[in-house]
């Protein structure tokens, strides 16, 4: 039987520069020098939206203050499946850093496609092409 994990990501704006905030996978993890969306495997019965919280913390130094579920989605890997949860990260306090000594870079909303990331983040990538206003409210 496949393992099944839960992972939540953020997409986290900039929205005066119109970037988003993506880290860089070091060379220990699969996937290692792809780019992703900051976040992380979720506890056994911990909220969402609590694990959101405690990964950006824990992976690059910022506390999400405002911020909504944009979509989810499941992903089958050969050895796993991996049940997605993606917010949008409209503020934050702190300033963003490789709290994992990864790298981290703001990326303009249309240089995404220039980029590798892992197989799973086009489902993110094709919800940030598709959405018509990027704005709260």
């Amino acid at each position: 039987m496949k393992k099944k994990i839960r992972v939540v990501a953020a997409i986290i704006w900039d929205h005066k520069r119109e970037e988003i905030l993506l880290s860089r996978r070091k060379a220990e993890q699969d996937f290692a020098g792809l780019w992703e969306f900051p976040g992380g495997k979720v506890e056994i019965g911990e909220p969402d939206q609590t694990a959101l919280i405690r990964e950006l913390k824990e992976e690059i130094a910022i506390e999400a203050t405002l911020f909504e579920e944009a979509l989810s989605f499941q992903y089958h890997y050969p050895d796993k499946t991996i049940d997605f949860v993606i917010f949008e990260v409209f503020s934050f306090t702190g300033t963003p850093q490789g709290a994992e000594s990864q790298e981290i870079a703001w990326i303009k909303q249309d240089k995404l496609s220039e980029l590798q990331f892992p197989a799973a983040n086009k489902m993110m990538i094709d919800y940030l092409e598709t959405k018509p206003d990027n704005k709260i409210g």
